[in-house]
């Protein structure tokens, strides 16, 4: 949907696999964020649906560290949770997704040589968590 999504993350694994969230770019309060996964010329994994319940799925967390600062957006469906995070403390960042299955972490994917690129203050009022 070239043209109407905003980029809210994005970065490549080690193995050449694109981690993204995407936006509705067409108003100032998106209609959808989608989590997407695959290679450049094909999505392996686009979730949630985006559909009128899409926004209701995701929360946004914000949390203060010793040093910096974590950021993360998670949603679940089909059992599944998704967490895809920004950690900024002082000379040590990450960031990647956490893919869970109830409280059980499946995979832990890292994005590759800090090549990220993030705008979680896009959105970062839909679903909005406050942390301890």
């Amino acid at each position: 949907m070239e043209g109407v999504e905003k980029t809210v993350f994005q970065c490549a694994t080690a193995k050449g696999q694109w981690i993204s969230v995407c936006a509705d770019a067409q108003s100032a309060m998106p209609s959808f964020v989608q989590y997407r996964f695959g290679k450049p010329e094909k999505v392996e994994l686009a979730k949630p649906d985006v559909d009128a319940g899409n926004l209701a799925r995701w929360s946004f967390s914000e949390r203060a560290l010793a040093r910096g600062m974590s950021r993360s957006y998670r949603f679940t469906t089909d059992g599944y949770g998704y967490e895809v995070f920004v950690t900024e403390a002082g000379m040590d960042t990450a960031a990647g997704v956490v893919v869970s299955k109830g409280e059980k972490v499946l995979a832990t994917l890292t994005c590759a040589d800090q090549t990220w690129s993030e705008d979680f203050a896009a959105v970062s009022a839909i679903g909005q968590t406050a942390a301890p």
